[in-house]
C-alpha cells in the first residue's frame, strides 16, 4: 500500500462533478498494482467499517515514506456503495496526477461512501504536516529567489535614480519579475545550464508559496514600518475620513464589485460568477486598496502630508476590513466542504447546508474589526514599557534591544491577533504601530538607526513581494510557463486547466473600467461628508483618491488562498487571472501616471506664494553673503577695489541725516507716509534689472545712505531717515499678506519643533515625561492653523489650567503666585 494522494488543499474536493452545486470535502486515491480507484467520501459519525483497516494504517504510511505496511486482506466490493453496480457514471479520461498521460476509464458512483470524522481529521493532519514530495530534496535552493529579486531590484533602483525618476520603483520591480519568469521559461527542460535549472526550481517553489505564509511573512513588516512613522496627530484628525472609506466604502465596493462580476462577466468564460458568495469574496479582494502599493507610490512621489495621510490611513484600515469581509463570504461559499469546521473565527453557519445565521456574521465582523485594534494596542503598550526600560543613551545594546522590540512587536501583534485571538491581524499590527508612533519616539536612542533599519526592511519586502507578484502574474495569464521536469519527475508548469483567450483579456480590461467606476461612485457618495471631516477634501484630492486606488500583493495573496483551497482548479485559476491582471493594470496605469496628475493639478511641491518667498530669501542671503564677503576682504586687505567702490557710496551722507524722534518732526504721519511711498513708487518705475549693485543701493538706502542724498546725487532727493523706515513698517503692517504670514508661522513652528527634538536628544527635555509629549503635540496642533497668530503656548496654557484646576486650592494659589 502506498501513501494516499491527498491533493493540494485540505478543503479541496474532487474534479469529478455530477452537479455543479454538489461539492465534497475530500478526494482520496488508493493506488493498486494495476488500477487506481477514485472515490468520493463524506464525513460521518460512524464511518465505513471496510475503510477502518486501511485508514488506520495511513499514519504509518505518511510518517514512514518509502516503506510499506500490511493491511491484510481487503475485499474491494466492500469499499464501494451497495448499489455500485447499477448507479454509476463512466467516461474515458486520464490520471489527474502528473504526467497525466495515461488512458483511464473513470467510474464515478452516484452515492457517496461515508468516512468517520476521526479518519478525515487524521488525513488532514497528515496533509498539513507531511512535506510536499516535489521539493523536499531542493529546499535550500529557495533562498536564491529573494537574492535574485533584491539583486535585480537594486540594479533597477540604481538605474531609475539616474535615468527615469518618474517611474515608480514597485511598478518597475513587478515588470522585471514578469520578464524574469518569462526569460526562465525560454529554456528547455533538458537545459545543461545548471544555474538556470536552479533559478527555475527556486522560482517554482516561491510560485507555489502558501497565501497565508505570504501574508504572515511580508505584511507585518510592511504595515508596521509605514504605520510606526505616521504623524499620529494627522491620523487623529483624519481618522473619521479614513473610517468612512474603510468601512462603509469597502462594504459598498464589495457588493458593487461582486454584483458587477456576477451580472457583467460572462459565465461561459468565468465560471466563478455563477456563485454569488464567491463573487462577493472576489469583490472584497478588489474593494480595498493595497497599503503596500499605495504607500510605496506616495512616498516616492512626495505628495502633501495631509493627502498622503488620508490615502495611507484609508489603505491601512480598509485592508483589515476587506480581509474580514473576505473571510465571511469565503466561509459561506466553502461551507459545503467543511460543515464541521470550527476554528478561531467561530462557526459562521449552522444547521442544514446553505443556512447562514447573519447574527453570527455580524458578531464575527465586529469581533474582528473592533477587537483587533484592542489586541494591537495592548501589545503596543507592552512594547513601549519594555523600550522605556532600555533607554541608556550611549549603550549599543539598548539600541539593538529597542530595534528588536519593534520588529518583534510587528510580527507578534499580527500573529497573535490573526492566529491565536481570532481577530484581524492587520488591524492588530496597525494598532500596535500607532501606539509606538504616539509614545515611543522620544525614548528611542537613535532615530536614524531605527528608521534606516525599517527602511531597509520595507525596501527588501517590497522588492521581493512585487518581484514575486510579477512571476505570479506571468503564470496566471500564461498558465503553462514551461514543461520542464525536476529530478523528482514532476512538471514545473502550473496545473491550470483553463486556457485564457484574447476574449478573457478584453473582459479583464473592461472590468478594470468597472472597478474604477465603482470607486468613483463610492468617493462621490462620501465626498459631502469627507469635505467636512478632519482636514477636509478638495475635488482634486477626491479625484486623485479615485485614481490612486492601487491593488497589489495583498489581493494576490488572497487570490492564492482561493486557488489553493477553493476545490476547483478552474475557479481558482480564473480568480487568480482576474485579480493579478487587475492589480497589474492599476500599478502600470495608475501608478505610472499618478505623479503626472499630481504635478499637472498643482498638488506636488510648494505653492506659488511659498516659492516666491523662497526666492526672496535666496536673494537676501545672496546680498548678505556679498556684503559679508566685502567686509572680510576689507579686513584682510584683499580686493580693495571692490571694497573702495562699496565704501564710496557712503560719501553723500549729510549731517542732516542724524536720527531724531518721530515726535520731534513737523507734519502729520500720514503726509510723511505719502511722501515716502510716492518717492518709492517713482524709484520703482525704473525699468533696469536689479543687479548686485542695485541691491547695495537699496540696502544703503534703507539706512539713509542712498546715492543722490542731500546736496547732490542723481535725483537730488533727501535720504531716508528713521521716521521713514517707521512709516514703511506701518504701511507693511497695514498691508499684511495672510498667505506669506501663514508660511512664516509654519516655518517658525517647524523650527520650534526641531528645537524640542534637539533638546530631547541632548537631555534638556526629559524623554519619559508627559510634558515632552505635550510640547510636541502643541506644535502639531498649532501647525493645523497657521492663519491665526502664534498660539502654541495658548494650547499649553489650556492643558495646564485643566490640570491645575483639579489640584487642591492651596496648590492652585501657590502655582498662581509663582
Amino acid at each position: 500500500m502506498r501513501q494516499p494522494a491527498l491533493g493540494r488543499g485540505a478543503f479541496r474536493d474532487g474534479e469529478h462533478r455530477r452537479d455543479p452545486c454538489a461539492r465534497w470535502p475530500p478526494r482520496r486515491a488508493l493506488g493498486h498494482q494495476n488500477c487506481d480507484l477514485g472515490d468520493h467520501a463524506r464525513s460521518s459519525g460512524g464511518g465505513h467499517a471496510a475503510f477502518d483497516n486501511i485508514l488506520d494504517r495511513v499514519t504509518d504510511v505518511a510518517t514512514h515514506p518509502g516503506e510499506s505496511t500490511s493491511t491484510g486482506s481487503v475485499v474491494l466490493a466492500d469499499l464501494f456503495p451497495e448499489d455500485y453496480a447499477t448507479k454509476f457514471y463512466t467516461y474515458a479520461g486520464g490520471l489527474t496526477a502528473p504526467p497525466c498521460s495515461q488512458d483511464v476509464t473513470w467510474y464515478v458512483f452516484e452515492n457517496v461512501v461515508p468516512v468517520s470524522a476521526r479518519h478525515l481529521k487524521a488525513l488532514r493532519e497528515i496533509e498539513a504536516e507531511a512535506p510536499p514530495s516535489r521539493f523536499h530534496h531542493i529546499y535550500f535552493k529557495a533562498v536564491i529567489f529573494p537574492i535574485m529579486a533584491i539583486l535585480i531590484g537594486t540594479a533597477a533602483e540604481h538605474w531609475l535614480s539616474y535615468n527615469w525618476k518618474t517611474l515608480p520603483y514597485t511598478v518597475a520591480v513587478l515588470l522585471l519579475g514578469l520578464l524574469y519568469d518569462f526569460f526562465l521559461s525560454l529554456f528547455p527542460a533538458d537545459s545543461d545550464l545548471f544555474v538556470i535549472t536552479t533559478l527555475k526550481e527556486s522560482a517554482d517553489m516561491w510560485h507555489e508559496i502558501d497565501g497565508h505564509v505570504l501574508l504572515y511573512a511580508f505584511l507585518p513588516a510592511l504595515l508596521f514600518g509605514d504605520a510606526m512613522v505616521l504623524n499620529t496627530h494627522h491620523f487623529q484628525r483624519s481618522f473619521f475620513q479614513c473610517l468612512l472609506l474603510a468601512c462603509p466604502g469597502v462594504i459598498f465596493g464589495t457588493f458593487s464589485t461582486g454584483l458587477a462580476a456576477h451580472y457583467f462577466l460572462p459565465g461561459d468564460l468565468f465560471s466563478f460568477t455563477e456563485s454569488m458568495p464567491l463573487c462577493l469574496a472576489f469583490g472584497s479582494i478588489l474593494a480595498a486598496t493595497d497599503p503596500v502599493a499605495v504607500v510605496a507610490i506616495l512616498k516616492q512621489l512626495g505628495a502633501s502630508p495631509k493627502l498622503t495621510m488620508q490615502i495611507t490611513g484609508e489603505s491601512l484600515m480598509n485592508d483589515g476590513t476587506a480581509l474580514v469581509i473576505f473571510n465571511i463570504f469565503w466561509r459561506i461559499y466553502n461551507y459545503p466542504n467543511n460543515p464541521e469546521e470550527n476554528n478561531f473565527y467561530g462557526t459562521l453557519a449552522e444547521g442544514d447546508v446553505g443556512q447562514i445565521y447573519w447574527g453570527n456574521i455580524i458578531e464575527f465582523f465586529l469581533r474582528m474589526s473592533v477587537a483587533g485594534p484592542l489586541v494591537g494596542v495592548a501589545i503596543g503598550l507592552l512594547a513601549y514599557w519594555w523600550m522605556s526600560n532600555a533607554t541608556r543613551k550611549h549603550s549599543e545594546s539598548d539600541g539593538i534591544i529597542q530595534l528588536s522590540i519593534t520588529v518583534l512587536t510587528a510580527y507578534l501583534s499580527f500573529f497573535i491577533g490573526e492566529s491565536e485571538c481570532g481577530v484581524s491581524g492587520v488591524l492588530a499590527c496597525v494598532g500596535a504601530a500607532l501606539v509606538l508612533a504616539r509614545y515611543a519616539w522620544p525614548i528611542v536612542n537613535s532615530h536614524e538607526a531605527l528608521e534606516s533599519v525599517w527602511h531597509a526592511l520595507e525596501y527588501f519586502g517590497n522588492t521581493v513581494i512585487f518581484f514575486l507578484t510579477g512571476v505570479i502574474i506571468h503564470r496566471a495569464v500564461v498558465p503553462c510557463v514551461d514543461t520542464s521536469e525536476l529530478s523528482s519527475g514532476t512538471p514545473t508548469c502550473s496545473d491550470v486547466n483553463v486556457s485564457f483567450q484574447p476574449l478573457h483579456f478584453a473582459w479583464m480590461l473592461a472590468f478594470f473600467g468597472v472597478m474604477l467606476l465603482v470607486r468613483c461612485v463610492m468617493i462621490i457618495f462620501c465626498y459631502p461628508v469627507l469635505a467636512k471631516l478632519g482636514y477636509g477634501t478638495s475635488p482634486k484630492e477626491s479625484a486623485f483618491m479615485v485614481w490612486a486606488g492601487l491593488r497589489g500583493a495583498v489581493g494576490i495573496s488572497l487570490a492564492i488562498l482561493v486557488k489553493q483551497n477553493g476545490g476547483d482548479d478552474r475557479v481558482g485559476s480564473e480568480i487568480m487571472f482576474m485579480v493579478s491582471g487587475l492589480a497589474f493594470l492599476t500599478l502600470l496605469v495608475s501608478g505610472t501616471t499618478s505623479g503626472f496628475l499630481l504635478k499637472s493639478w498643482g498638488m506636488l511641491g510648494a505653492p506659488a506664494i511659498k516659492k516666491n518667498m523662497i526666492k526672496k530669501v535666496q536673494s537676501r542671503v545672496t546680498a548678505n553673503s556679498e556684503a559679508e564677503y566685502m567686509r572680510t576682504c576689507l579686513e584682510e586687505n584683499h580686493d580693495m577695489i571692490e571694497a573702495i567702490t562699496f565704501l564710496g557710496k557712503l560719501r553723500h551722507r549729510g549731517v542732516e541725516e542724524r536720527a531724531q524722534p518721530v515726535g520731534h518732526q513737523q507734519g502729520s504721519r500720514k503726509r510723511r507716509q505719502a511722501v515716502v511711498f510716492e518717492r518709492m513708487a517713482t524709484d520703482n518705475d525704473a525699468p533696469e534689472k536689479l543687479t548686485s549693485s542695485n541691491m547695495d543701493d537699496e540696502l544703503l538706502a534703507a539706512v539713509g545712505a542712498r546715492d543722490g542724498g542731500h546736496g547732490g546725487g542723481e535725483h537730488g532727493k533727501e535720504p531716508f531717515k528713521i521716521e521713514d523706515l517707521e512709516a514703511i513698517e506701518a504701511h507693511v503692517q497695514g498691508q499684511e499678506k495672510p498667505g506669506e504670514t501663514a508660511i512664516l508661522r509654519e516655518t517658525f513652528y517647524n523650527i520650534v519643533k526641531r528645537t524640542y527634538w534637539e533638546m530631547i536628544e541632548t537631555g534638556h527635555l526629559p524623554r519619559h515625561s508627559q510634558a515632552t509629549l505635550l510640547l510636541l503635540n502643541s506644535i502639531e496642533e498649532s501647525l493645523d492653523d497657521c492663519h491665526t497668530e502664534l498660539h502654541d503656548w495658548n494650547l499649553l496654557e489650556k492643558i495646564i489650567n485643566s490640570k491645575v484646576g483639579s489640584w487642591p486650592a492651596e496648590f492652585r494659589r501657590e502655582f498662581a503666585a509663582r
